[in-house]
């Protein structure tokens, strides 16, 4: 589990709660909220601005290595192995450069960054870190609103009452679970492909 994207205190803020009594409750739905809209993004947001993050790739047809994590904040080290098993590290600005535009790594000569390599099975790798300093606000209020989905139960298709019943109408989606719009929308926006 990597880094919680907001925390009890913005949660607690942002919905006005002034009582502690469900606080190891809370704490557990942010994480998972966190960790949610981390793996619905394809991304950590947070969890490698201070940490390095290592990625492999097989570079014998790979003349740009588009990283996982985004925006790249710093590259330490790019380094291949046309073993599988020795690396030696690339020179930046000589035999790579880093295309910050798109996240990328790429080679300084167009060609790929392993040729003819046996294994290339994991014959890149690469030392980077990325991500943002303080998570975007748009991103903590859909974090919060989907905690708050789930503390309010928003998730339960149908909920019965004294006489009557209330249909969450926006639950399903094409038959299947969804998230709510406006989370799904901002989540969107993040989603790395």
């Amino acid at each position: 589990m990597g880094l919680e994207l907001v925390s009890l205190d913005e949660f607690k803020a942002y919905k006005k709660i002034t009582k502690d009594e469900d606080d190891p409750k809370l704490t557990i739905m942010i994480r998972s909220a966190s960790e949610l809209a981390k793996t619905y993004c394809r991304r950590s947001f947070v969890d490698y601005v201070d940490t390095d993050k290592v990625e492999y790739f097989d570079g014998d047809s790979l003349e740009t290595l588009f990283l996982g994590e985004f925006p790249v904040i710093s590259v330490s080290e790019v380094a291949v192995a046309p073993d599988g098993v020795t690396y030696t590290a690339l020179t930046a600005d000589e035999d790579y450069f880093i295309d910050y535009s798109v996240d990328a790594i790429r080679t300084a000569d167009n060609l790929p960054f392993t040729i003819g390599s046996y294994p290339s099975f994991k014959s890149v790798k690469v030392t980077y870190r990325a991500g943002y300093s303080e998570v975007p606000e748009d991103v903590k209020i859909a974090v919060m609103d989907l905690v708050e989905y789930y503390r309010q139960e928003e998730y339960t298709p149908r909920k019965a009452f004294q006489d009557s019943s209330i249909e969450n109408l926006g639950f399903r989606e094409g038959g299947k679970a969804s998230l709510p719009a406006h989370i799904k929308r901002v989540f969107e926006m993040y989603k790395a492909f």
